[in-house]
């Protein structure tokens, strides 16, 4: 069997599985360039043009399922990222001034 056609197999394959919500992105990612690599010892001149078109539909379908799902949502389990101890710009609720943190010193009432 030619080898990219066994390529495009395998990242059918791939692709499928992430559709399905089988894997995730960085899996699919990782699932894709394993093939790949795979692929390239058995590459001649003449594979150069298909396997071109195949990574590129490939792509596309990646990025379409991308889109269809949407802003990626914050795990809700995870702790809300904490604003640094003096951090700059980062005043007291409310009053628009720098708080006695930033300042080093207590701020006049």
């Amino acid at each position: 069997m030619m080898p990219v056609v066994t390529y495009e197999r395998e990242t059918h394959g791939v692709i499928d599985r992430f559709v399905g919500h089988k894997l995730s992105f960085p899996e699919c990612t990782a699932a894709l360039d394993a093939a790949l690599a795979r692929l390239v010892p058995k590459l001649n001149g003449g594979h150069l043009a298909s396997l071109r078109a195949l990574m590129l539909a490939n792509s596309e379908a990646v990025t379409r399922e991308i889109e269809r799902r949407g802003p990626i949502e914050r795990n809700s389990k995870l702790p809300s990222p904490a604003t640094p101890p003096g951090a700059v710009g980062f005043g007291e609720p409310g009053n628009g001034k720098p708080s006695a943190q930033l300042t080093n010193r207590a701020l006049p009432a």
